[in-house]
């Protein structure tokens, strides 16, 4: 459709906010090796994953998001361990006995190519190879440092809300998936007076709520001053649907 018009043009980003990111190594190095499979479940684990890089989907949920099949997912899951980006724990806990599979994002580390042998050093001229090998090195290295930069600025906020709401409020708020109203779950913490037990009660039970069917969707998980309020860690959620993966016998 032609619409006129003397305004001049400009470019209008129509995109949602949400969003979040992946290290462009994972894309440039190691997608060869990984594969678009390896490259997808990347993507799922890196959008359920919390500030301290760990994501706990299950296979079901990873193969629903990536629309294939749960046998596709786990091959994306092994090229992922394979190649050092992923590193996959069992977790169970004592109270309900269940078992959950916790990956944690590992830094992203280029794999070490094969040295070659020695040479004389030979003049090469401008404009050649070397001047976009050292092109791509400056890309990276800015790209490092832009990371470096980003981690920073996470440990110097997760710093000042230590300093501002204690260690005990700061462990609740960063793993508890929904992060909204954080003045007024600030007052219901101190309304609990939580002890260094309680602290590691209530974390046990995020851990375990995370696992359960509804904690899945954002929108159905409880305010974290409800939580507090409603002494939600006291739930028994061994008798919630779980989206866990079964666990094959070794």
């Amino acid at each position: 459709m032609l619409v006129e018009t003397d305004e001049p043009s400009r470019v209008v980003d129509l995109r949602r906010g949400g969003w979040f990111w992946i290290s462009n190594e994972v894309v440039t190095t190691f997608g060869p090796q990984i594969g678009i499979h390896g490259l997808a479940v990347y993507a799922v684990l890196a959008q359920h994953s919390d500030a301290s890089g760990q994501a706990f989907p299950s296979v079901q949920r990873i193969a629903k998001l990536m629309n294939c099949s749960p046998g596709t997912a786990r091959k994306g899951i092994a090229a992922l361990e394979q190649a050092g980006l992923i590193k996959r724990e069992i977790h169970q806990s004592r109270i309900t006995g269940w078992r959950a599979t916790v990956y944690t994002l590992l830094e992203t580390r280029r794999p070490e190519a094969p040295q070659p042998e020695k040479e004389a050093a030979e003049f090469v001229p401008p404009g050649s190879n070397s001047d976009q090998r050292l092109d791509q090195t400056l890309t990276l290295g800015l790209g490092q440092i832009l990371t470096t930069n980003k981690t920073q600025q996470r440990n110097k906020t997760q710093s000042n809300n230590t300093e501002r709401y204690g260690s005990g409020f700061a462990a609740f708020w960063t793993a508890y998936p929904r992060k909204i109203a954080r003045q007024k779950a600030w007052q219901a913490w101190k309304k609990i007076r939580a002890g260094p037990e309680l602290v590691a009660a209530i974390l046990r039970s995020i851990a375990e709520h995370k696992q359960t069917e509804q904690w899945q969707q954002v929108r159905l998980i409880p305010h974290p001053a409800t939580f507090l309020n409603q002494r939600r860690w006291e739930d028994d959620v061994s008798k919630e649907p779980k989206a866990l993966e079964f666990q094959e016998p070794a």
